[in-house]
């Protein structure tokens, strides 16, 4: 069952092979926890107080440059950012420097799928009909869309970022294709608002 917790999240910076990356250092009177959700990649380095819906504490272990780590990870359902307990920038006391990349962590975690058996039903692959046709099959105003504008975002959310609205992700999705997005806000002009959750278009 999830527990709500007040609390203070410290977020650090990383770059790995795959791009810029957070983590974060989570302290509550439950004590102190690790926290790698994909969210935390929308947010600046810095310290961030509020309430936060743990939905999940374990331990893990990884090793990284030939040693070994042992972590209490807590898994977020949500994050409530308190309006005055924002502070952007340097961080006193950053997590160690030996940080794997999630994306890594978790791809070394899944299991390869099983190949399909061979069949002539299983062979059929459903066609795929390419961006440039989806925009094209959509209405006048989903045309003037960038296609990767669609590809990125899918055709309704991509309405939204080209009218310049605000912009709320969804981090459940790939995290290649989160960071992906987050990147592409940031240079249209977009910027993080972690007490609104939502990414702003610059005024």
């Amino acid at each position: 069952m999830p527990v709500t917790l007040p609390g203070r999240l410290t977020i650090i910076e990383r770059s790995g092979r795959n791009g810029r990356f957070c983590v974060g250092n989570l302290v509550t009177e439950l004590g102190e926890f690790v926290v790698k959700d994909s969210t935390l990649d929308q947010y600046g380095q810095g310290t961030y107080a509020g309430r936060f819906v743990i939905a999940r504490i374990y331990p893990k272990t990884y090793t990284f440059q030939n040693r070994l780590f042992i972590d209490i990870v807590a898994t977020l359902d949500e994050l409530v950012i308190d309006v005055d307990g924002v502070q952007e920038g340097k961080v006193e006391t950053p997590p160690p420097a030996s940080e794997p990349d999630p994306i890594e962590d978790s791809a070394k975690s899944t299991p390869s799928p099983s190949p399909a058996p061979a069949s002539s039903k299983s062979t059929i692959e459903q066609p795929t009909v390419p961006t440039a046709e989806i925009a094209a099959d959509s209405t006048d105003t989903e045309v003037s869309i960038d296609a990767r504008l669609i590809t990125l975002f899918g055709a309704e959310q991509a309405k939204s970022v080209t009218d310049r609205h605000p912009i709320k992700l969804d981090p459940a999705v790939d995290r290649a294709l989160f960071r992906s997005q987050i990147q592409f806000l940031k240079d249209l002009g977009y910027r993080w608002q972690p007490v609104d959750q939502t990414w702003q278009p610059k005024s």
